[in-house]
């Protein structure tokens, strides 16, 4: 057995769930602790824990002065019982490349891995989110073959803090979930934005979804920020594109899947290929921290697709499902269902809807300046 000791000093409102505590003296290192307070001490935890001197000790009001936590219980057992799910899945941000994550998925689920909670950001928080209201893999493909990103949703806009209007992808989100708000999803789902006013990472539990997920999906400069109660965030590429550490503290092991590398690619004179290229390299120097977290980590395939191509879906799936397995067998994973034959139905579609959607894209950004342009002359 290992005994250990803190001292804690000024800690007020413990079981209020109010002010936060302060002044804190450690011997050892504080997520313990942390993790011990934030679960205002379960029961299990509490089983483990004697309060060597209650003089000050309130438990209705909460009100803590000195005390000293003294743990009878070996410190690794202790952490893994405050731990509350065996396995989580980081989902990272890419765009349309996201599709890949949905083969990911399908690979996992084949050898019998479900996770108990997941977190995404930007395009990684849709594919979350969807996986956390039910839809299976393919589902999700088919979901996002039926959504006209731009007809839809690349509308130039009066410019207030971005070139394009979010409010249509929030509309058709909401059309395509299940659910409404993200404490009602069956699996719970950390959705991680980056709130503008504060310069801070946001990892959103509760709320509504369809807002949430945008605000992670909002590129800063092309997609206007999103305003939640009177705050305003921008894609959560910005503070952290690989979300694992918004649920390490909460699993046993995390699985990150990565859609993070950053091929080369021809200068391009003009405000969007600048500011998204330069967006782009920012999302994939913050992953270091993240990936060294990761029990598993699984860069999927995407090498020659963008994040705004919509053309290959479909390849990226496959793509993202043999990435899986291939990781998952060098890893000593065991497959427990037999590989399951997919096929995406074949839906006519306009031209320029997905064939040549990157180019599509290029010429709504232009049609955006040139909208601008001419709001200024007025």
């Amino acid at each position: 057995m290992m005994r250990s000791c803190w001292r804690v000093n000024g800690v007020a409102d413990l079981f209020g769930g109010g002010r936060r505590r302060s002044n804190l003296e450690l011997g050892l290192e504080s997520p313990l602790l942390h993790q011990m307070f934030h679960h205002k001490l379960s029961h299990r935890a509490t089983a483990d824990v004697s309060v060597t001197d209650e003089k000050d000790f309130v438990f209705h009001e909460g009100k803590i002065s000195s005390f000293s936590l003294c743990l009878h219980h070996d410190i690794s057992k202790l952490t893994m019982a405050t731990k509350k799910y065996p396995l989580g899945i980081a989902f990272s941000g890419g765009g349309a490349k996201a599709a890949a994550h949905c083969g990911a998925l399908q690979a996992l689920k084949e050898y019998g891995i479900k996770p108990d909670i997941v977190s995404g950001t930007s395009a990684g928080a849709l594919v979350a989110t969807l996986y956390a209201s039910g839809f299976t893999p393919k589902q999700m493909i088919e979901t996002f073959q039926g959504m006209n990103f731009f007809k839809d949703i690349v509308t130039p806009s009066v410019p207030k803090g971005g070139l394009f209007d979010s409010r249509p992808l929030v509309e058709l989100i909401q059309k395509q979930l299940p659910y409404n708000r993200l404490e009602d999803l069956p699996v719970p789902t950390f959705i991680v934005a980056s709130d503008m006013e504060h310069g801070a990472p946001k990892i959103f539990t509760k709320g509504e979804i369809a807002p949430r997920v945008v605000a992670s999906c909002s590129i800063p400069v092309i997609f206007q920020p999103i305003c939640i109660n009177g705050v305003h965030y921008v894609d959560g590429g910005a503070f952290q594109n690989l979300p694992v550490s918004a649920i390490r503290q909460k699993c046993e092991k995390v699985i990150a899947l990565s859609l993070n590398h950053l091929e080369e690619d021809k200068y391009k004179d003009n405000l969007i290929s600048v500011a998204y290229r330069s967006f782009l390299m920012m999302m994939v120097s913050n992953v270091a921290a993240d990936t060294a977290q990761a029990d598993l980590f699984i860069e999927l395939d995407t090498y020659g697709c963008t994040a705004y191509d919509m053309s290959k879906i479909e390849e990226l799936f496959f793509r993202g499902y043999e990435s899986t397995v291939k990781v998952l067998e060098q890893n000593g994973y065991q497959r427990v269902l037999p590989k399951e034959a997919i096929e995406f139905p074949k839906k006519k579609r306009k031209k320029d809807s997905l064939k040549n959607s990157e180019e599509v894209f290029r010429n709504t950004l232009e049609k955006g300046v040139a909208a601008i342009k001419a709001i200024r002359k007025k």
